[in-house]
């Protein structure tokens, strides 16, 4: 009996149940599985872009300020631009104790009004909304713009107003620097000898006032002849002439087997004579590149002359055949730099690793050569170590020459292009293009380490330095 009741509550109670989950099902709206994907950033509209490339422009013309306006305008039209907030903070932080002329920006595509100086104008205008972007600039991974497009090169990716391979050269802190403290040198050296030249045995006080005199006179006059800005070239050439005029002296100091009183003055007659001649060249504002490959051709010459002349003589040298050698190698290879030098297409950065190479291996196979022969009597192991220097040398100079292949290539790009631009009329403007009449100010780059140089940093690894 219970149980007969209990089946059909039962029963009933299912069918409750069914009833309602049906009309459940009719009642409730449908729910779907919905993803939610985070905002990506749309593309931003042509003005923001073409704004963006003013800003670039006004930077590379030295306003800073004007710069960082059109970077805010840019943010203001695009919030979502990868590079406009870095780069208007980049020119604020510039901008900071610069003065420059209001910037004016009008309307959402507006027109950018300006003058940063009287020399370098700027106006530039942005076409329409509608009218189609312009070509997009491309920020490397390194936060440097640049333009690709096929106007030319625009922005920090412009080239500058000086070549190191064709010139003309910049003036810098660091070429002065290298003046001022080789001439110190070269005063205290001129000034220690002076003692020795006016007696054989001078006191040791007058030696130490030579040094301290001359020192002060090599660093007043380089400061005084430099205050107008000095280039690499021009340092390298009254460098150089100091040191090739010392190899002169010494080299005829040896050939007439003078007394010490002497020998002493031909030096430093040689060393002010050689400053002297670097001096005068200096006048004609020389590229570094071309000054540094012809002293060091004549350099390297005297080298090779006298460990050949090692070599050849074995234990028979003599103090007046070292000179005569000496003396040869530096008219013989520097005659031949010097005729050479306005054919030849080289930085000074360049020739420095080159240099550098020759160096190494110099030194290195050199000196292997004299310990593998220094248990060899006689005049082996000083034959050994002269010919082991000239090949080290000469292997130095082969691996330098192809391991710095593509340190210039920055420079005779700007060069081809520059020539390119100086062809093209300037009524030929892409369509589309940009309207910019620009003027790279006249600044120094600061110091820049980039090991191998790119476009986006000319100066590469320099070892002459321009900061």
């Amino acid at each position: 009996m219970m149980r007969s009741k209990l089946v059909p509550c039962v029963a009933l109670a299912s069918a409750s149940a069914l009833v309602s989950s049906a009309a459940l099902a009719q009642t409730a709206p449908q729910q779907s599985t919905v993803q939610v994907t985070p905002n990506q950033a749309l593309p931003c509209p042509p003005a923001a872009d073409t704004l963006f490339n003013s800003g670039i422009e006004r930077m590379s013309a030295g306003d800073d300020a004007g710069a960082a306006v059109l970077f805010g305008r840019v943010l203001e039209l695009c919030p979502t631009h990868p590079s406009a907030a870095e780069m208007r903070r980049n020119a604020e932080q510039h901008a900071r104790g610069t003065q420059v002329s209001p910037v004016q920006v009008t309307g959402a595509t507006g027109t950018v009004q300006g003058q940063t100086t009287p020399q370098s104008p700027v106006q530039v205008t942005t076409p329409p909304a509608g009218a189609g972007a312009t070509s997009p600039t491309q920020v490397a991974n390194n936060g440097w713009p640049t333009n690709n497009n096929g106007g030319g090169w625009s922005g920090w990716n412009a080239p500058p107003n000086y070549n190191l391979v064709y010139g003309p050269d910049p003036v810098t802190l660091g070429s002065r620097l290298n003046l001022v403290i080789s001439q110190g040198v070269v005063g205290m050296a001129v000034g220690a000898w002076v003692p020795l030249i006016v007696t054989s045995s001078p006191r040791p006080e007058h030696i130490a006032g030579g040094v301290l005199l001359g020192g002060a006179v090599g660093i007043t006059g380089s400061l005084l002849a430099s205050m107008g800005g000095v280039t690499n070239g021009q340092a390298i050439a009254v460098n150089m002439g100091s040191v090739l005029g010392l190899g002169l002296g010494s080299s005829i100091a040896m050939l007439a087997a003078s007394t010490p009183q002497t020998t002493f003055g031909l030096l430093a007659g040689g060393l002010a004579l050689g400053t002297a001649a670097g001096a005068i060249v200096a006048t004609q504002r020389p590229l570094s590149g071309r000054m540094l490959y012809f002293s060091s051709t004549a350099l390297w010459g005297a080298m090779v002359a006298t460990h050949g002349y090692f070599g050849v003589a074995g234990g028979s040298t003599s103090l007046q055949g070292v000179g005569g050698f000496l003396l040869g190698g530096l008219l013989v290879a520097g005659g031949v730099g010097a005729v050479s030098a306005p054919f030849v297409n080289v930085s000074a950065d360049r020739m420095a690793w080159i240099n550098l190479s020759m160096f190494g291996g110099w030194t290195v196979i050199g000196l292997s050569s004299l310990l593998f022969a220094s248990n060899s009597g006689g005049s082996a192991p000083l034959v050994a170590y002269s010919w082991g220097s000239i090949a080290g040398a000469a292997l130095g100079a082969v691996f330098g020459i192809l391991m710095t292949r593509e340190t210039d290539r920055y420079w005779h790009d700007a060069r081809a292009q520059q020539q390119q631009g100086a062809q093209t009329p300037a009524t030929q403007t892409p369509p589309g293009a940009q309207s910019a009449l620009r003027r790279r100010p006249r600044e120094s780059l600061p110091f820049t380490i980039a090991p191998g140089g790119s476009t986006d940093s000319p100066l590469g690894l320099t070892v002459a330095g321009a900061f």
